[in-house]
């Protein structure tokens, strides 16, 4: 965007993008101004926020502000309380949360979250272009890139935080490992307990743990090895580990998806004929155990956290004249 200098804080904002011309609006906080650009950039994982770009007039810096109706529980404050409180370099840096606010074009009063602005592209992205193209990364590259998010849940799970709505999407890249992990609207303090009956839905089901679809209060970092498992397979064959998901389910494929994670067994990897031509059959049954174990249905069968899991891993892909492979879709 060809950014203007903005006029003062009532008037009328807009910045050229190309020959048109996009609206966007001010809110102010004390000496603090944001100009937020009028059309979301991505919607947040749940109907009850939406995330648009804006722009510090103060740092001069552009950030994430992301608002939901003050009168729904929404999660947006818990969610800004968990972020001010993280250290990792994994996450955006917490910069301005509004309790009730009046945004300029809405009736309701809304709180919002402002947060830093990371311009990495997301994993979902990346998987997806590899699809397209018909072939997986790299193998090594593969294992690296789980190693660099198992360590950045493990952080933030040292920290005392359960993220629920993990997935590729969430997931900004820097190269071939992890820079950002957002969304921590679907996150809860390990200490907190769930309530199902009050719980807004803020995961992702073909990306969720068969005990997060079942049973909030056994969630610890097997949650997270079970969906790295389910990325993994994803970025090895190009599909989900029980079948093929359209990019926008109804709500009865919804529990056609969930009734899979919690009961069906992932198709084996021997299975893939394509596997079976790029790596060593040895090497295929060790990664088709590693695959098995991380999403067994009982999170008591998994590896015990990410970092073993990453680490069997990258001793299978990333081994000589293996890691630089790759395998066709």
């Amino acid at each position: 965007h060809n950014m203007k200098t903005y006029p003062e804080a009532g008037h009328e904002i807009y910045f050229n993008v190309g020959k048109s011309k996009d609206p966007i609006s001010l809110v102010s906080r004390e000496k603090r101004h944001y100009v937020i650009e009028q059309v979301p950039i991505n919607p947040a994982a749940t109907s009850l926020a939406t995330v648009y770009k804006a722009y510090d007039l103060k740092t001069q810096q552009f950030v994430v502000f992301k608002t939901s109706p003050a009168s729904e529980k929404s999660g947006i404050e818990s969610e800004a309380i968990t972020m001010a409180m993280l250290t990792s370099p994994h996450f955006p840096k917490y910069v301005d949360f509004f309790r009730s606010i009046n945004l300029p074009g809405q009736t309701e009063p809304a709180a919002a979250l402002i947060s830093e602005y990371i311009p990495h592209p997301p994993l979902e992205k990346l998987m997806k272009s590899c699809k397209e193209h018909g072939s997986s990364l790299p193998l090594g590259d593969i294992a690296d890139l789980i190693a660099s998010v198992s360590k950045g849940l493990s952080q933030l799970y040292r920290e005392g935080v359960i993220v629920k709505d993990l997935k590729p999407e969430h997931l900004l890249l820097q190269g071939n490992k992890l820079s950002t992990l957002l969304d921590l609207g679907g996150a809860n303090l390990i200490t907190d307990t769930f309530d199902e009956d009050n719980e807004i839905i803020t995961y992702t089901p073909h990306y969720a743990s068969p005990e997060q679809l079942t049973s909030w209060q056994n969630m610890d970092q097997r949650h997270y090895v079970f969906v790295l498992g389910t990325m993994l397979y994803e970025l090895l064959t190009g599909s989900w580990p029980y079948g093929e998901i359209s990019d926008n389910p109804n709500q009865k494929e919804v529990k056609e998806i969930k009734a899979k994670v919690i009961h069906t067994q992932p198709r084996p990897l021997f299975a893939n004929q394509k596997i079976r031509q790029a790596i060593p059959f040895l090497k295929v049954l060790s990664l088709h155990h590693t695959l098995e174990t991380a999403l067994a249905k009982n999170p008591k069968k998994r590896q015990l956290n990410p970092t073993l899991f990453a680490e069997e891993v990258s001793s299978i892909l990333n081994a000589p004249k293996l890691s630089r492979r790759t395998i066709s879709f």
